[in-house]
C-alpha cells in the first residue's frame, strides 16, 4: 500500500476594487512510504513492514521476514503479477518461500486488498505532518489484526483460499 504525507496546503487569494484576483502559487510536497503486508490464511497472523520504496531488495527483505517468522514451514506467498515482484522459481527467493501468482487484474482474490480497504477507511481524509505519524496511525489500524487472528481470518473467509491452504 502506498501512503503519503502532504505539507499544509496554502491557498491565498486576494482581490482589489479593480476585480483582479491575485493567486499565490503553492507547491505540494509529499513524503512517500510503502507498507508491505501479508496475511497467513490458516493461523490468521498478519505481517507488515514499512519501507521507503518499492523495489526488489526491499521486497526480498519482506520475504525474509515472512520466512523468519516460522523457519521450519514452507511459505507460499500469493500475490499479483506486478512488474517489481519476484517470479516463481527465482533463485534469489529466501529458503522455504514459494511464489504463486494470482491471475492478472484479480484483486478480489487477494485478502490483503480487504485489509487495505479497512485501513484506508480508518486513515482516509486525514493529513499527517510526518511519515512517522502516518505509520503510527497505520499501526493503530492494523493492531487489532495483529492481536486477533480471528479478525485476520475474517478477511480470508471460508472460500477457495482457506480450503486450498488446507488441501493435502
Amino acid at each position: 500500500m502506498r501512503c503519503a504525507t502532504a505539507d499544509t496546503a496554502s491557498h491565498a487569494a486576494a482581490g482589489d476594487s479593480s476585480g483582479v484576483r491575485v493567486i499565490k502559487p503553492s507547491q505540494q510536497k509529499y513524503q512517500w512510504g510503502y507498507a508491505y503486508g501479508a496475511l497467513e490464511v490458516v493461523e490468521g497472523e498478519a505481517e507488515v513492514r514499512y519501507m521507503p520504496s518499492v523495489n526488489l531488495p526491499f521486497l526480498h527483505g519482506f520475504l525474509e521476514q515472512i520466512a523468519a517468522n516460522d523457519p521450519a514451514a514452507e511459505h507460499v506467498v500469493i500475490w499479483d503479477q506486478a512488474g517489481f515482484y519476484q517470479r516463481p522459481g527465482d533463485a534469489s527467493l529466501p529458503a522455504h518461500v514459494h511464489i504463486l501468482p494470482l491471475p492478472p487484474y484479480s484483486p478480489e482474490l487477494n485478502p490483503v486488498e480487504k485489509l487495505r480497504d479497512v485501513v484506508k477507511d480508518t486513515i482516509a481524509n486525514h493529513v499527517f505532518p510526518a511519515l512517522g505519524k502516518l505509520e503510527a496511525a497505520l499501526s493503530d489500524a492494523l493492531r487489532p489484526f495483529w492481536r486477533d487472528p480471528a479478525r485476520t481470518l475474517s478477511l480470508v473467509g471460508d472460500g477457495w483460499l482457506h480450503s486450498e491452504a488446507n488441501a493435502s
